[in-house]
């Protein structure tokens, strides 16, 4: 009986030895460099160390930038595939604003986002008890529930 619980003690400890042995994510210096490029070091950065995933093949990066957070999609390379920043409401296009007022003028808006796909163009993404998304010229793109 004492054999046995030392045998399965060992494996217990063995097993929580190596569970702890993750090892800390290693990214890229030209990811880094890129990111560092997108959202250059501020005070907000010092509070608010990027946080890295790797989302493969890809390195994903988000930070806070002026109290929002911003997320960049990086490959390997350095090349950046997506960027989305939470933006404050007030610098929504007019004509997205306009399209809210009218459709959606009960509904109150929790967060905006502005997204950068790979190609430098950008939507907007807004979030109410529906999601509208906008392409950059403010016209209506789909709802995603």
């Amino acid at each position: 009986m004492k054999k046995t619980i030392l045998l399965l003690s060992f494996i217990a400890c063995v097993l929580l030895a190596s569970a702890q042995n993750n090892k800390p994510l290693v990214v890229p210096k030209m990811v880094k460099n890129r990111f560092q490029f997108l959202f250059p070091p501020t005070i907000d950065s010092v509070a608010h160390p990027v946080k890295w995933e790797r989302v493969k093949p890809n390195y994903k990066g988000t930070t806070m930038v002026m109290e929002f957070p911003a997320t960049a999609l990086i490959d390997s390379t350095g090349k950046v595939l997506r960027v989305e920043r939470v933006i404050n409401e007030y610098y929504l296009p007019e004509k997205i604003k306009e399209y809210l007022k009218t459709t959606y003028k009960d509904i109150p808006v929790k967060t905006v986002s502005r997204v950068t796909n790979e190609k430098g163009k950008n939507s907007f993404s807004v979030v109410l008890e529906v999601k509208p998304t906008f392409d950059e010229d403010g016209n209506f793109a789909r709802i995603e529930k």
